[in-house]
């Protein structure tokens, strides 16, 4: 089933596959990380959020100046994590990346375990 937004953005296979390996990079980087939420970076820019710990990751910085845009990236992962969400974990629930982040995950390792499914989901490692 092709994915495609309600913001009718077309996701191609390559940009499914690279969002997969950016969640996976981000999973990394959360990993040796404090966890925060309701913000990409704390103020010491030593905690991340998920969104955060994905943007440090590909593009060295959390917080990008084109950061939303819809070309970026990390906005069409979180785009793709929405209708992934929806369709395979919780039809009641399709949060974007920082919703899930700030609002359903409960800890770090959570956080860090959704990534990682949403990853092996659109580049798995096999």
């Amino acid at each position: 089933m092709p994915f495609k937004s309600r913001l009718a953005v077309t996701v191609t296979e390559k940009q499914k596959r690279d969002a997969g390996r950016i969640v996976r990079k981000g999973a990394e980087v959360l990993a040796d990380r404090k966890w925060i939420r309701g913000a990409v970076q704390n103020v010491d820019k030593d905690g991340f959020c998920m969104i955060g710990a994905m943007s440090l990751a590909v593009c060295g910085n959390a917080q990008p100046k084109n950061l939303y845009d819809l070309d970026h990236p990390v906005s069409i992962a979180s785009l793709l994590f929405r209708q992934w969400y929806n369709e395979h974990i919780d039809n009641s629930k399709a949060p974007f990346i920082p919703g899930y982040n700030d609002g359903i995950a409960e800890s770090k390792e959570a956080a860090i375990a959704m990534m990682h499914k949403f990853a092996d989901y659109f580049d798995p490692q096999k």
